[in-house]
């Protein structure tokens, strides 16, 4: 019968006829409609970038539902945990189907794959075929990443932070994005598909431009492949790409020309940067070598030398003397040089001599000079007079010559007549 009458409105009349085939009049007519066919299975279909989808897009809706106008629509969620279904009206448009997380629906799914079946009634009766898909379901939040920086760039040049001056550790597959930041200006770097393993994080040179020097602070934040971000991570390094300022060598007057003694007690003085790394070299007529490097103070450091690097270097001539910095964070800076003369022999004995005729000297002769004296050039020669009252010393600067020695008239009555001696010292330049 329904084969004959098809699918749509269906009038209905009816007639009665008794016993002795008397016909009724007709009943009033009436109608209803006949639908034997089921809906067409729902469209379920995942929300753009849901496929992996957090907390938050599932409560959204991570998926929609098509279905035939009129529907009663019922959407099965099935996960690892358990099943939620939700129902709806079908529009012949889609419709996003939300979950609920105030009323436990994440819960009682659990993090993993949730399968999705729509299936349509119509208002009929007729229930249709499903529809399906299925998405990943992630709500955990992301570990937070693990930040390091080394000790060795703990102070960083340019070299080192564009190597890699920070690692970061964060879950395999995640996004990382590493934030750079002077407190005015930043850095992003993103690194994708994280390993699980330390992965350097390297700025450019444009990078340390932007930053500039000084403290840089470093933030992590990681987020998985649902789209969970992580809590963020902090450490900090010095960035240096400065060289140290050029070290300052000092020779003072009293030692341009050393003694041994001086050069022993440290004939140069050094100033470097505070915290640098200081190497002074030494080169002689012999040979040269190099101090043991010592850390800058900012303030002057005496350079002292052994017997053994004196007798290295070579007894006497000029020393030339260089120094070079390296500062906390690895960064060489310029040569900085200054020579002195080594003297360690003592000057010749000076020649003293008597005037001719002035064995026996008048007071004349004696304030003109009954005495010459000759000693090296530049020395300072100390000529002693001593007589049988008194001693009397003059000083005078050798030249190479004789030099005549006068007496004042006050030196006469100090000395007293009667035989005079005089000895005479010559100290070279260098102290000797």
């Amino acid at each position: 019968d329904l084969t004959t009458l098809g699918n749509g409105t269906i009038s209905v009349n009816a007639t009665s006829t008794d016993v002795a085939g008397n016909v009724s009049v007709a009943a009033t007519p009436t109608s209803f409609v006949l639908d034997t066919t089921a809906p067409v299975a729902p469209v379920v279909a995942l929300v753009a970038g849901a496929d992996l989808a957090t907390a938050a897009e599932a409560t959204a809706g991570a998926v929609t539902v098509t279905a035939e106008v009129g529907s009663t629509v019922s959407v099965t969620f099935t996960g690892v945990a358990g099943i939620v279904t939700k129902t709806l009206t079908g529009t012949g448009a889609p419709q996003t189907v939300a979950l609920d997380a105030a009323v436990g629906d994440l819960t009682t799914l659990g993090d993993g794959t949730i399968t999705v079946s729509a299936t349509a009634t119509d208002v009929a009766g007729n229930t249709g075929a499903a529809g399906t898909t299925s998405f990943i379901l992630d709500t955990i939040a992301q570990a937070a990443p693990t930040l390091v920086v080394s000790a060795a760039t703990a102070n960083a040049t340019a070299n080192e932070a564009m190597a890699g001056a920070v690692t970061v550790i964060a879950d395999v597959g995640s996004t990382i994005s590493v934030t750079f930041t002077d407190g005015i200006n930043s850095v992003i770097k993103t690194l994708n598909n994280a390993t699980g393993l330390p992965q350097a994080v390297v700025l450019s040179a444009g990078d340390l431009a932007i930053l500039g020097n000084g403290v840089i602070t470093v933030n992590a934040i990681a987020t998985g492949l649902a789209g969970n971000p992580s809590a963020q991570s902090t450490a900090n390094f010095i960035l240096d790409t400065a060289a140290p300022v050029v070290p300052t060598l000092v020779v003072s007057a009293a030692t341009a020309s050393a003694t041994a003694a001086e050069a022993l007690a440290g004939a140069v003085t050094v100033t470097a940067e505070v915290g640098a790394a200081v190497s002074v070299t030494f080169i002689g007529l012999l040979g040269s070598f190099t101090k043991p490097t010592f850390t800058g103070t900012g303030l002057p450091q005496a350079v002292s030398l052994t017997q053994a690097e004196l007798s290295a270097l070579g007894a006497n001539g000029t020393i030339n003397v260089s120094a070079t910095t390296v500062d906390v964070a690895g960064n060489p800076g310029q040569t900085a040089s200054t020579s002195f003369i080594i003297d360690t022999i003592a000057p010749v004995a000076p020649a003293v001599a008597v005037v001719a005729g002035a064995d026996i000297a008048t007071a004349t002769e004696a304030t003109n000079g009954a005495v010459t004296v000759t000693a090296e050039t530049g020395s300072t020669v100390s000529v002693t007079f001593t007589g049988v009252a008194g001693s009397v010393i003059k000083t005078l600067t050798g030249n190479a010559a004789a030099q005549t020695v006068a007496l004042a008239a006050g030196d006469l009555a100090t000395l007293g007549d009667g035989t005079i001696s005089v000895s005479a010292t010559s100290t070279d330049v260098a102290g000797n």
